[in-house]
């Protein structure tokens, strides 16, 4: 099988896979947001957010150079999988207690018992990471398909049973991490990859890690950091507004992430590859985020009606409208990234993530202690924004990779945008024509993207193994 038909093959597999979950998500979140009320599910978001963000301490991004090293020298694959969990183990037992000190400080509205399900889930989403980077590196994409779907799945349905029973937001939380933390005991008992804890497997994972981990540390910062702020000069509710708001919109990014899942370790063993694969990624991320992004802007109203109900609907709506429009520029922070580790630029990722960071403080704590959900909503589109276009130049004075077709396809869409609002407030048959429109718009920018794909779908057994 050629690489383009191996490369199109495993991806198909990954975005089957995060279509599921897609699907389920696009549901289970709203569904939870409407069960529990504002209050309560902005409970369930600081449990997840404060979870995403512990994570990192305790892999010290291992997982990242764990892909690195795994894909450099497979046949250490046990010897690197045992020695990276045992160090995920060692951290949670000395962090567990520092880090209920210190949010009880920072975000009080946490609790003990939202502590403690951050905490769960936090252990749950390091194992995770571990898993999905051994079987990146191992290239077993059926597997991490099957970990990305069964993990996302089971853990909606726990948090939709939890919301119904319970109506807790953190023990709803605490039920997550258990769906979680099972999936990922399960798809390492069957990778059936452990070895031997040794000091030098940690050297070499961690020498890659290490530029990175450091701002890595203040980069996880992203996941809390306009979530701690509505906490402390807003209120409750206006922060499950703009969670559930912002969880509609990132609901596509597992599908970028597929694409540069893929991508990372073939590029990791041949970095001038990278001239191939970035320029597709990007375009194939645009022309999926702005017609879907689009589709939010437009119809805001009635995706917020029908999925969480008429509780939701003033203070919902003109948020999802503007995180809508940072939408297309979101996916392109993961590529990067994923581009900077893939071609050996670890000090790049760094600097990048820590601008990230960055960013979003300045941005939220100009606007949220006025503004409120709003200020938060504009701070998380101004934060993408600036640091895709910055992270991007960065990338292209390094790697000349082409970009035009994207620029194009961000024009195109903030041109359409901007015809909504010319208008002031179109009816459902203007905007359904407006997205047509663009649709047609983008079939014609992107043919040759579009044609190839389908030229090579066409040209193998997709699940066959084998060119025809």
């Amino acid at each position: 099988m050629s690489e383009r038909h191996t490369y199109v093959r495993n991806t198909l597999l990954l975005l089957a896979a995060n279509a599921l979950v897609l699907a389920v998500g696009f549901v289970a979140r709203p569904l939870i947001a409407r069960l529990l009320g504002p209050e309560e599910y902005a409970a369930f978001a600081l449990v997840l957010s404060t979870a995403a963000a512990l994570s990192i301490y305790l892999n010290f991004s291992l997982n990242l150079g764990l892909v690195y090293r795994v894909a450099k020298k497979p046949k250490k694959a046990g010897e690197y999988n045992s020695t990276v969990i045992a160090f995920l183990v060692l951290m949670s037992a000395i962090l567990i207690l520092p880090a209920y000190l210190l949010l009880k400080i920072v975000v009080p509205a946490l609790g003990d018992l939202g502590y403690l399900s951050a905490f769960v889930l936090a252990v749950a989403l390091g194992l995770l990471a571990i898993l999905e980077a051994m079987q990146q590196g191992l290239k077993k994409f059926n597997q991490f398909g099957a970990t990305q779907a069964g993990s996302g799945v089971l853990a909606a349905v726990a948090s939709v049973a939890g919301a119904i029973l319970l109506l807790n937001g953190f023990l709803v939380g605490a039920l997550r991490a258990v769906a979680v933390l099972a999936v990922t005991v399960a798809g390492l008992l069957y990778l059936k990859r452990f070895g031997r804890i040794t000091r030098k497997a940690f050297d070499e994972v961690w020498a890659y890690s290490k530029p990175i981990t450091f701002a890595a540390f203040a980069s996880t910062l992203i996941a809390v950091v306009d979530k701690y702020f509505l906490a402390a000069f807003s209120s409750m509710s206006s922060l499950g507004y703009y969670d559930i708001s912002l969880a509609l919109v990132s609901a596509t990014l597992p599908f970028t992430v597929s694409l540069t899942a893929v991508m990372l370790p073939e590029v990791s063993r041949y970095p001038k590859k990278i001239l191939s694969y970035y320029p597709r990624i990007a375009a194939a991320n645009t022309v999926l985020l702005t017609g879907f992004g689009l589709c939010l802007y437009y119809y805001a109203d009635i995706v917020v009606s029908l999925l969480l109900g008429s509780e939701y609907i003033a203070g919902t709506v003109p948020l999802l409208r503007i995180l809508a429009l940072a939408l297309p520029v979101m996916s392109f922070i993961n590529l990067n990234n994923t581009t900077y580790r893939a071609i050996g630029m670890p000090k790049a990722t760094a600097f990048y993530a820590v601008s990230l960071v960055a960013a979003s403080i300045i941005f939220n704590w100009l606007l949220v202690p006025q503004y409120g959900a709003i200020g938060a909503a504009f701070a998380t589109l101004a934060t993408y924004l600036v640091i895709a276009v910055t992270g991007t130049v960065m990338l292209w004075r390094h790697v000349k990779v082409g970009i035009r077709k994207t620029v194009f396809q961000l024009a195109l869409f903030a041109l359409f945008a901007a015809g909504y609002w010319l208008l002031e407030n179109p009816g459902f048959t203007v905007k359904t024509i407006l997205l047509l429109a663009f649709g047609l718009a983008t079939l014609a920018l992107q043919r040759k993207l579009v044609a190839e794909l389908i030229e090579t779908v066409k040209s193998f057994n997709l699940f066959g193994g084998g060119a025809k």
